[in-house]
């Protein structure tokens, strides 16, 4: 072997133990990069499922106070659809008493609404006809007692049952279906403390 060949071979081998060198380096970052890269796919992975458990999460707590809402909602429709159904009633009773039960019934609302100054009692057709000279003394001495005249007027008032008093022009509504809409409130508490309590 002549000293070229040997230089040659030399580097050569040179050669080849840099490029083995080189090679290995390179695989060793390689094997790095790549674990650096699973490492990192793992993590986003990771956080990737949190994220979707945590919408997932959301949404079905969001859907779950929705129906919850839903079904307060449907609950206080039905109770309000029962309360209105109960004021019909309420309201129907009173519109098929008896003419006794109906003069009773009058004659306490009178006597609860007995006006403390002169005034003119005004009646629906059906109650003209109805009430009797002893129901007219009844009224007329429950007026007294509450410290006024009552003149009853012969002419009907266009109203179904209850009564109007008229204090010169300025007039109370105490019909029926007048009383229960300006106390519906308070019927209302009445009624759901007795149905939903």
């Amino acid at each position: 072997m002549s000293g070229l060949e040997k230089i040659v071979d030399r580097i050569s081998k040179e050669s080849a133990d840099k490029v083995g060198a080189m090679l290995g380096e390179a695989k060793q970052k390689a094997e790095t990069i790549k674990a650096d890269n699973e490492k990192k796919t793992r993590e986003e992975c990771e956080r990737i499922e949190k994220k979707a458990e945590s919408q997932a999460s959301n949404i079905a707590d969001r859907c779950k106070a929705s129906a919850e809402l839903k079904s307060k909602q449907i609950l206080l429709s039905g109770k309000q659809e029962v309360l209105n159904e109960t004021i019909d009633l309420a309201r129907q009773k009173l519109a098929s008493l008896s003419d006794d039960e109906y003069t009773d019934f009058f004659v306490k609302l009178f006597k609860k609404h007995a006006p403390k100054q002169n005034a003119v009692l005004k009646l629906g057709e059906k109650d003209l006809g109805r009430f009797s000279d002893a129901v007219i003394a009844k009224l007329t001495e429950a007026a007294k007692a509450a410290g006024s005249e009552l003149t009853v007027s012969k002419e009907a008032a266009n109203i179904k049952n209850g009564f109007i008093l008229d204090y010169g022009g300025v007039e109370e509504n105490c019909t029926f279906d007048a009383l229960l809409d300006q106390n519906i409130d308070d019927l209302l508490d009445k009624i759901k403390t007795i149905l939903f309590a």
